[in-house]
């Protein structure tokens, strides 16, 4: 299977707090449960207003001029652009889709012990997520699948002709 760009996530959820973070990772997860990331997407709630005129499936465009808090425990829909990507999965791959609130590195650790070089540190207070896909909220991935298409149509490397003191060579 092919996928290509552009790749959006549109999700329903409360929280119960003015604003918090959405981030989803995209991965191609092998027959032995091994896991490649393809892509990555993140919003803070509060920037989650789409500027209409602006925005195309799979292609949000938010308005981060002002902040919108959010009203704790409503239901609402967050549209999540993931990066750019063109992918090709083998048979027997699977994708899974990854929600978290927080951007783990290892890096992090290191800024976490040392007081004199603080970096972004994580909001320390607890947030209750709720997720819904259902009938009614239809939280999705827009990810866009190539059709098959017959290998002779696949993009081949071009011939090359050098042409050398003594003559002109083709290679491939």
């Amino acid at each position: 299977m092919e996928i290509d760009e552009p790749l959006e996530f549109r999700l329903y959820a409360s929280i119960h707090a003015e604003d918090a973070n959405f981030m989803g990772k995209l991965y191609d997860v092998g027959p032995g449960g091994a896991r490649q990331p393809v892509s990555a997407g993140y919003l803070k709630a509060s920037h989650r207003t789409l500027i209409p005129e602006k925005s195309r499936p799979g292609i949000p465009v938010h308005d981060h001029t002002k902040e919108v808090p959010v009203k704790p425990g409503e239901i609402t829909e967050y549209v999540i652009e993931f990066s750019a990507k063109s992918m090709v999965f083998q048979p027997g791959h699977k994708l899974e889709l990854e929600l978290t609130t927080m951007d783990y590195n290892v890096y992090h650790e290191s800024l976490w012990s040392k007081v004199t070089s603080i970096g972004p540190l994580p909001n320390a207070s607890v947030i209750e997520y709720k997720f819904y896909r259902d009938a009614k909220y239809r939280s999705h991935l827009l990810l866009p699948v190539i059709p098959e298409t017959d290998p002779d149509q696949w993009l081949r490397p071009l011939g090359i002709t050098i042409a050398g003191e003594r003559g002109s060579k083709h290679r491939e």
